[in-house]
């Protein structure tokens, strides 16, 4: 074999690459144990871990997280799950649910009813694509028709802000009685 080096040179590179593969051979066979302090990401229990030899280190388990061990990452057993009285977690102070309407509104401008408010986040997110969705409804209470509108997009409403939204229903010869409104769905 010729690579355009010398004879001593093409020899220095054969042996460079036989070491090489008798070294791929002799790492695939090992019978080391090999141990790890990280969790393998195929299953939460490393093969050995410092908890092995000391104790785990349990940090209580909570509304959305089992008992836990702060070195390793195993859990133990299951979340907690919120516990709500009046849309708030009795035990971690989250709302039931974080986006709101806490101001509603409804006049009118010839054939149109105009619906407004406003929409807080009580959550700990920012939260974006806050739809507000209106029903109206008859006497009893039936549902007759629906619309929605943003109340916030893209712009995102941090945690503790208010947007204000508004919604114009064509409603000419539409005899409702009654309607409501609500957060539909937010990101």
């Amino acid at each position: 074999m010729n690579w355009g080096l010398s004879k001593k040179n093409n020899i220095s590179v054969i042996l460079f690459i036989l070491v090489l593969v008798i070294g791929c051979v002799f790492i695939s066979s090992c019978n080391y144990s090999h141990t790890s302090t990280q969790p393998s990401s195929k299953s939460s229990r490393p093969a050995q871990t410092v908890c092995d030899k000391e104790g785990h280190k349990w940090e209580n388990a909570t509304c959305t997280r089992p008992k836990t061990c702060s070195v390793c990452g195993i859990t133990n057993g299951v979340s907690l799950g919120h516990d709500f009285v009046d849309n708030i977690c009795t035990r971690c102070g989250d709302y039931d649910k974080p986006v709101y309407i806490v101001e509603k509104n409804q006049t009118r401008s010839g054939d149109y009813s105009i619906f407004s408010g406003s929409v807080e986040n009580f959550s700990t997110r920012s939260v974006e694509f806050v739809k507000i969705k209106l029903e109206l409804m008859d006497e009893d209470k039936k549902i007759l028709d629906t619309d929605w509108t943003y109340a916030v997009g893209s712009e995102g409403l941090r945690p503790g802000a208010q947007a204000r939204w508004e919604l114009m229903y064509n409603d000419a010869g539409f005899d409702w009685k009654y309607w409501r409104v609500s957060v539909m769905d937010y990101d």
